[in-house]
């Protein structure tokens, strides 16, 4: 059975979801002020949502793996750790990499250039990371998102955005 790339991301996920669940749980559900739910509201549900997600991509990706070496008749040859990582050429390493590498700035960077800004420019790194082929259309994600993500949070939900 090999142990794919995916797998291992939805491995991290699960984790990053229990632990933040825990640390989350924390938080108060329900406020006077906010009729929608309190500041835990969202972190707990996003997190629930992540964790639901991982654990059918983590199942999704050992039958596929318990289904390619049951059909497969040829020995398996001897392994390794190294040899377990099904990557294609190191390109999707690079990528998680350079994507993980563009989540830890936008966090450090959202504090001093604000939510607009560095939501903008994470927008079109990421566009770029994953290869998205309209470029024109670049332009107007990066601003008309995070537009929309500030309007709702901040005028409908009443939350202040940094």
């Amino acid at each position: 059975m090999k142990i794919t790339l995916s797998f291992l991301v939805a491995v991290g996920f699960l984790i990053l979801g229990v632990v933040g669940l825990i640390e989350a749980s924390g938080l108060a559900f329900h406020t006077r002020a906010a009729a929608i739910g309190g500041p835990g509201t969202f972190p707990v549900s996003l997190l629930v949502i992540i964790i639901v997600l991982a654990s059918c991509l983590a199942i999704s990706e050992l039958v596929k793996s318990y289904l390619a070496a049951k059909k497969s008749t040829e020995p398996l040859p001897p392994t390794t750790i190294l040899s377990l990582l099904d990557i294609a050429e190191g390109k999707d390493l690079v990528r998680v990499l350079l994507m993980v590498g563009a989540i830890l700035v936008y966090t450090f960077a959202i504090m001093p250039l604000g939510f607009l800004i560095a939501t903008a420019v994470f927008i079109l790194v990421v566009l770029v990371l994953f290869g998205c082929k309209r470029y024109k259309l670049y332009p107007i994600l990066a601003v008309v998102y995070p537009l929309a993500l500030y309007l709702l949070f901040e005028g409908i939900l009443g939350i202040q955005l940094p």
